[in-house]
């Protein structure tokens, strides 16, 4: 992997490409990134699906799960496409290969080869805390859960689209 050094104004700056943090507005960014939108949606709603089952009590908090994956995902990949435009990019086709470097190596240590570690924390804190807040009814200690929960996906996504392959634009003497 090669190793980048997003910052925590670059990390904004991606947050704010993003801004709205509603489902249709990011399945519209994701269509400007070249990305399948529909294939993207299928990959949040199942990936908050495994997080957010029944037995967790969480169950109500799956789109906002979802959307948790999602902004990280779409900022992952803005940060590695912001220069180089929006070919299009087969997620289908490439997911497996950035599902198997986050296995093998982990979230976090993807991350950690990208991004200042600080900028991503109060980026996902922060997203964490605004789609917990979202959701009405939940007691308090679920309330807690569902916010280490969205940090987790939120990380699962940001990892994952740093690691698609295609997503970073050539690099002089890449190859």
């Amino acid at each position: 992997m090669i190793r980048r050094s997003y910052t925590e104004a670059d990390l904004a700056e991606a947050a704010q490409a993003l801004a709205g943090h509603e489902e249709g507005s990011l399945l519209l960014h994701a269509e400007s990134l070249g990305l399948d939108p529909e294939v993207l949606l299928q990959v949040a709603v199942g990936t908050a699906g495994l997080q957010l089952d029944e037995e967790s009590g969480l169950a109500a908090a799956l789109t906002q799960g979802a959307i948790s994956f999602m902004i990280g995902f779409l900022m992952g990949v803005w940060l590695e496409r912001r220069e180089d435009g929006a070919r299009e990019l087969d997620i289908a086709l490439l997911l497996p290969t950035a599902a198997r470097m986050i296995s093998r190596r982990g979230r976090h240590a993807v991350i950690a080869d990208c991004c200042d570690l600080s900028g991503v924390a109060l980026t996902e804190q922060e997203c964490a805390t605004v789609l917990a807040g979202q959701v009405d009814g939940l007691p308090e200690e679920r309330r807690a859960a569902l916010h280490d929960t969205l940090v987790r996906l939120f990380e699962s996504g940001l990892a994952t689209g740093l690691a698609l392959p295609g997503s970073a634009p050539a690099r002089p003497g890449a190859g």
